[in-house]
């Protein structure tokens, strides 16, 4: 699915769960989100605990949207997860994602935001992930909490090119970091941080550790 300069909305879908209907199992199909020049728009994914319309979500690709605040936006509990090193409630998977490509988006806060995380804990995350790439995001201060790094198995590739603010790439919950003792993404080989003026760590609270990175 491609959106391209159209509309004049905030949101894509609405955050509650749709009914069973023809239409609501076509979005249960959708492997690509391409979205550009949506400039109204504020967010793009909304994630409720029963999430059905994005698990064989393959690719997205979201450039050139001048208001997107987050990617994804948390909205209710999800699963029961438990996990030896961090501790969480609650948990959304998007088993299918393996590419995510963010592209001049200059109010973006956040990939993922949950207004509720100091109450539920809710973790996002994507297993399945092989490459992640944000450029000229100018408002990131950090990319991802540090609960959906622990689900990064698969990242082989992590490209992050010109957010002037970011001090760090991985952002540290309520107490996370105390049940940790690095952190591990074992499958990274590529690894590019460019124009980052304001960047102080990967992880300021932990060592990180990579996979094997050649390039």
């Amino acid at each position: 699915m491609t959106l391209q300069a159209v509309g004049d909305f905030e949101k894509i879908w609405d955050n509650n769960e749709l009914p069973e209907t023809e239409t609501s199992s076509n979005f249960g199909e959708l492997e690509t989100v391409r979205v550009d020049g949506c400039n109204k728009l504020r967010t793009v994914f909304p994630l409720i605990s029963t999430e059905k319309r994005w698990q064989n979500l393959k690719k997205v690709d979201i450039r050139f949207c001048d208001f997107l605040v987050s990617v994804f936006e948390v909205d209710g509990n999800g699963q029961e997860y438990s996990d030896k090193k961090v501790k969480c409630t609650t948990a959304i998977m998007l088993f299918e994602l393996q590419k995510l490509n963010l592209a001049v988006l200059p109010k973006l806060k956040c990939v993922v935001f949950d207004e509720k995380v100091s109450k539920t804990k809710t973790v996002v995350g994507f297993p399945n992930l092989t490459e992640l790439t944000v450029w000229e995001c100018e408002c990131l201060t950090d990319l991802i909490p540090l609960t959906t790094v622990t689900t990064l198995l698969k990242l082989e590739t992590l490209r992050i090119l010109g957010p002037v603010g970011m001090r760090e790439v991985v952002s540290q919950g309520d107490g996370e970091a105390d049940q940790m003792d690095k952190i591990i993404i074992p499958r990274l080989r590529s690894l590019r941080l460019s124009s980052l003026e304001s960047l102080e760590c990967f992880f300021c609270a932990l060592s990180s550790k990579f996979g094997g990175i050649t390039d």
